[in-house]
């Protein structure tokens, strides 16, 4: 949803339900930060840069699991809450912005249990933003945009990570 390819990371915590043998529903609630820089043509050297902050709640209603339960593949849905800030950079008098961000989206996760404790994880995510803000950098003397971006209708997320399994 960034007009750039935008990193940062996360932390969560995941409950699943030990009772049911075969499908494990579970629910993840994050926190994350993400960030990233975008360079405008006009004017000339201008950027902006754009800084999400924010939690996220992710349900998964089982999961689909195979070679001695080590590999498991869990398609969830994800709601994200938080704060967009954007900031211009390289002109005269920069300024900043702040706007409430949500989105929610199918992802899918692949775990693969390294140990009892220890799994590593890949995910795949499709966004689609409830929330929509436009940023633009505005020339300070005709006060007209000079180079404008709005949120679009759809973004995508890659992450990988490891997960440490208390019990």
């Amino acid at each position: 949803v960034s007009p750039d390819v935008s990193y940062g990371g996360a932390a969560f915590i995941e409950v699943e339900d030990p009772t049911s043998a075969h499908w494990r529903p579970s629910v993840r609630l994050g926190a994350f930060v993400d960030q990233s820089r975008t360079t405008f043509v006009v004017p000339a050297d201008a950027s902006g840069r754009l800084l999400w902050l924010g939690s996220s709640l992710e349900g998964c209603p089982g999961r689909l699991e195979g070679w001695g339960r080590r590999l498991a593949l869990l398609p969830c849905v994800t709601l994200h809450l938080g704060v967009l800030r954007a900031e211009g950079r390289g002109i005269s008098r920069p300024n900043h912005a702040t706007s409430f961000w949500a989105d929610i989206g199918p992802s899918l996760r692949l775990r693969w249990a390294a140990s009892a404790r220890i799994s590593l994880e890949a995910q795949g995510a499709l966004l689609f933003p409830l929330t929509r803000p436009t940023f633009a950098i505005t020339d300070i003397v005709t006060r007209a945009p000079a180079a404008e971006y709005s949120v679009g209708r759809w973004g995508a997320s890659v992450a990988a990570g490891v997960a440490y399994r208390f019990q």
